[in-house]
């Protein structure tokens, strides 16, 4: 989904049938400049993304104990997500003003009602 933005920011990994969509406030300039979701190495996501049992088969298939932010172009393959409710990346989210979300929600609502991604409708099958 990347639309040719007029600054530079995160693409989005994003794609119908994934299963789990990370869905941040704002790419941080950090993570911009690195190209990657959740950058700063004092950044808890990565960690505590890696301890679940939801990173389980990502890890294995990665031979990975813990992922890190460069793992992130990966994770659609595995059903997992990333995108931003505001694709404007500031130093903060505190820098946001409502006009940034009143441009930017509805776009990620459009991409939610076209793709019905992630997944609701579990089966009992798939449990």
């Amino acid at each position: 989904m990347d639309e040719g933005y007029r600054f530079r920011t995160l693409p989005d990994y994003l794609r119908p049938g994934l299963d789990l969509v990370f869905v941040g406030i704002n790419p941080g300039l950090y993570s911009v400049q690195r190209r990657h979701y959740f950058a700063r190495s004092a950044s808890r996501f990565w960690p505590a993304f890696s301890a679940s049992k939801l990173s389980e088969p990502v890890r294995r298939a990665l031979g990975a104990n813990t992922l890190r932010a460069e793992h992130d172009a990966e994770l659609p393959h595995f059903g997992i997500g990333f995108t931003d409710v505001v694709k404007r990346p500031s130093a903060n989210a505190a820098d946001l003003k409502a006009s940034d979300f009143e441009k930017w929600v509805p776009r990620l609502l459009a991409w939610r009602a076209f793709t019905g991604s992630p997944r609701t409708d579990r089966s009992s099958s798939s449990r």
